[in-house]
Protein backbone atom coordinates (compact mmCIF):
# COMPACT_ATOMS: atom_id res chain seq x y z
CA UNK A 1 0.00 0.00 0.00
CA UNK A 2 2.41 2.46 0.82
CA UNK A 3 4.31 1.72 -2.74
CA UNK A 4 0.57 2.84 -4.14
CA UNK A 5 0.09 6.07 -2.40
CA UNK A 6 3.94 6.93 -3.16
CA UNK A 7 3.57 6.25 -7.26
CA UNK A 8 0.64 8.76 -6.41
CA UNK A 9 2.53 11.28 -4.98
CA UNK A 10 4.94 11.01 -7.53
CA UNK A 11 2.63 11.66 -9.99
CA UNK A 12 1.04 14.50 -8.39
CA UNK A 13 5.09 16.40 -7.94
CA UNK A 14 5.85 15.16 -11.97
CA UNK A 15 2.67 17.10 -13.49
CA UNK A 16 2.07 19.77 -11.41
CA UNK A 17 -0.74 20.71 -9.33
CA UNK A 18 -3.09 23.16 -10.92
CA UNK A 19 -7.09 23.28 -10.57
CA UNK A 20 -9.17 20.43 -12.29
CA UNK A 21 -6.31 18.27 -13.19
CA UNK A 22 -7.39 15.60 -10.42
CA UNK A 23 -8.90 12.79 -11.44
CA UNK A 24 -10.47 9.60 -9.73
CA UNK A 25 -12.11 6.22 -11.52
CA UNK A 26 -14.41 3.91 -10.24
CA UNK A 27 -15.08 0.99 -12.71
CA UNK A 28 -16.71 -2.99 -12.81
CA UNK A 29 -16.35 -5.74 -14.54
CA UNK A 30 -16.96 -9.41 -14.53
CA UNK A 31 -14.16 -10.25 -13.20
CA UNK A 32 -13.03 -7.32 -10.89
CA UNK A 33 -15.40 -5.88 -8.03
CA UNK A 34 -13.49 -2.59 -8.12
CA UNK A 35 -11.10 -1.18 -10.24
CA UNK A 36 -10.11 2.48 -8.97
CA UNK A 37 -7.72 4.72 -10.03
CA UNK A 38 -6.52 8.41 -9.02
CA UNK A 39 -3.92 10.04 -10.88
CA UNK A 40 -3.72 13.60 -12.37
CA UNK A 41 -4.19 15.06 -16.13
CA UNK A 42 -1.99 17.67 -17.86
CA UNK A 43 -2.62 18.34 -21.65
CA UNK A 44 -5.03 15.35 -22.13
CA UNK A 45 -2.49 13.06 -20.71
CA UNK A 46 -3.25 11.07 -17.68
CA UNK A 47 -0.93 9.28 -15.27
CA UNK A 48 -1.73 7.54 -12.15
CA UNK A 49 -2.32 4.96 -9.59
CA UNK A 50 -4.46 2.01 -10.44
CA UNK A 51 -5.79 -0.67 -7.86
CA UNK A 52 -8.14 -3.61 -8.52
CA UNK A 53 -10.64 -5.65 -6.05
CA UNK A 54 -11.02 -9.06 -8.17
CA UNK A 55 -14.37 -11.01 -7.52
CA UNK A 56 -14.62 -12.66 -4.73
CA UNK A 57 -17.77 -14.70 -3.15
CA UNK A 58 -17.86 -12.24 0.02
CA UNK A 59 -17.36 -8.28 -0.01
CA UNK A 60 -14.06 -8.06 2.22
CA UNK A 61 -13.09 -4.50 1.67
CA UNK A 62 -10.26 -3.41 3.02
CA UNK A 63 -7.06 -1.37 2.41
CA UNK A 64 -5.28 -3.94 0.85
CA UNK A 65 -6.38 -4.77 -2.87
CA UNK A 66 -5.75 -8.01 -5.16
CA UNK A 67 -3.50 -6.31 -8.14
CA UNK A 68 -2.24 -2.58 -7.58
CA UNK A 69 0.07 -0.50 -10.42
CA UNK A 70 0.11 2.26 -12.30
CA UNK A 71 -1.82 3.75 -15.37
CA UNK A 72 -1.07 6.00 -18.36
CA UNK A 73 -3.98 7.16 -20.53
CA UNK A 74 -4.07 9.55 -23.58
CA UNK A 75 -7.37 11.36 -23.87
CA UNK A 76 -8.39 12.88 -27.52
CA UNK A 77 -9.52 16.16 -27.43
CA UNK A 78 -12.55 16.04 -29.79
CA UNK A 79 -15.62 15.23 -28.89
CA UNK A 80 -17.04 12.21 -31.99
CA UNK A 81 -19.15 13.50 -34.25
CA UNK A 82 -21.45 11.56 -36.47
CA UNK A 83 -21.21 11.95 -40.53
CA UNK A 84 -24.11 10.25 -41.97
CA UNK A 85 -24.89 9.45 -45.59
CA UNK A 86 -26.87 12.59 -47.19
CA UNK A 87 -29.81 11.42 -45.25
CA UNK A 88 -29.19 12.37 -41.64
CA UNK A 89 -29.79 9.67 -38.92
CA UNK A 90 -32.48 10.08 -36.75
CA UNK A 91 -30.38 9.81 -33.66
CA UNK A 92 -27.71 12.24 -34.71
CA UNK A 93 -28.46 14.50 -32.44
CA UNK A 94 -28.75 12.76 -29.41
CA UNK A 95 -25.72 10.82 -29.72
CA UNK A 96 -23.36 13.98 -30.42
CA UNK A 97 -25.24 15.43 -27.38
CA UNK A 98 -23.46 12.73 -25.21
CA UNK A 99 -19.69 14.48 -25.80
CA UNK A 100 -18.64 11.27 -26.58
CA UNK A 101 -14.79 11.40 -26.33
CA UNK A 102 -12.49 7.93 -26.65
CA UNK A 103 -9.16 7.62 -24.88
CA UNK A 104 -6.62 5.07 -24.81
CA UNK A 105 -3.79 3.48 -22.51
CA UNK A 106 -1.78 1.72 -21.10
CA UNK A 107 -1.80 -0.04 -17.64
CA UNK A 108 0.75 -2.22 -15.57
CA UNK A 109 -0.41 -4.90 -12.68
CA UNK A 110 0.97 -6.97 -10.25
CA UNK A 111 -0.15 -8.89 -7.44
CA UNK A 112 -0.05 -7.11 -4.32
CA UNK A 113 0.83 -10.87 -2.47
CA UNK A 114 3.11 -12.13 -5.25
CA UNK A 115 6.52 -11.16 -6.55
CA UNK A 116 7.55 -8.23 -8.64
CA UNK A 117 7.62 -10.50 -11.05
CA UNK A 118 4.11 -11.35 -11.93
CA UNK A 119 3.79 -7.75 -12.93
CA UNK A 120 2.25 -7.64 -16.39
CA UNK A 121 0.48 -4.88 -18.93
CA UNK A 122 -2.39 -4.37 -19.97
CA UNK A 123 -4.17 -2.08 -22.86
CA UNK A 124 -6.92 0.26 -22.25
CA UNK A 125 -9.46 1.43 -24.94
CA UNK A 126 -12.57 3.52 -23.62
CA UNK A 127 -14.91 6.00 -23.93
CA UNK A 128 -16.40 9.22 -21.89
CA UNK A 129 -19.65 10.42 -21.86
CA UNK A 130 -21.13 13.62 -20.42
CA UNK A 131 -23.74 16.14 -21.16
CA UNK A 132 -21.94 18.81 -21.83
CA UNK A 133 -18.22 19.77 -23.11
CA UNK A 134 -16.89 21.38 -20.09
CA UNK A 135 -18.73 18.66 -17.54
CA UNK A 136 -16.17 17.17 -14.58
CA UNK A 137 -18.39 13.96 -14.55
CA UNK A 138 -18.42 11.24 -17.02
CA UNK A 139 -20.09 7.99 -17.36
CA UNK A 140 -17.33 5.62 -18.72
CA UNK A 141 -17.24 2.66 -21.17
CA UNK A 142 -13.77 0.70 -21.83
CA UNK A 143 -12.15 -2.28 -23.25
CA UNK A 144 -9.04 -4.11 -21.24
CA UNK A 145 -7.13 -6.51 -22.83
CA UNK A 146 -3.61 -8.09 -22.64
CA UNK A 147 -1.89 -10.14 -20.00
CA UNK A 148 -2.81 -9.37 -16.56
CA UNK A 149 -6.93 -9.06 -17.53
CA UNK A 150 -8.15 -10.32 -20.95
CA UNK A 151 -11.23 -9.34 -23.16
CA UNK A 152 -12.56 -6.97 -20.12
CA UNK A 153 -15.75 -4.70 -20.41
CA UNK A 154 -15.81 -2.42 -17.63
CA UNK A 155 -18.75 0.22 -17.08
CA UNK A 156 -18.43 3.33 -14.35
CA UNK A 157 -17.85 6.43 -13.43
CA UNK A 158 -14.71 9.57 -13.67
CA UNK A 159 -14.76 12.75 -12.33
CA UNK A 160 -12.22 15.23 -12.36
CA UNK A 161 -11.51 18.31 -9.34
Amino acid sequence: MKKLVLLIVLAIAATGCQEEQITAWALTSQSTDLTARVGVENDNVEIGAVAKYANSAEIEWGPQPDYAGGYLIFHLTHDVTIEDTPDASPLKDFLEALHAKPYAGLEILGEVTGSQRSVQPNWIAGTTFSMSEDANWFLVTEYVDGDQASGEMHVGIMGRF
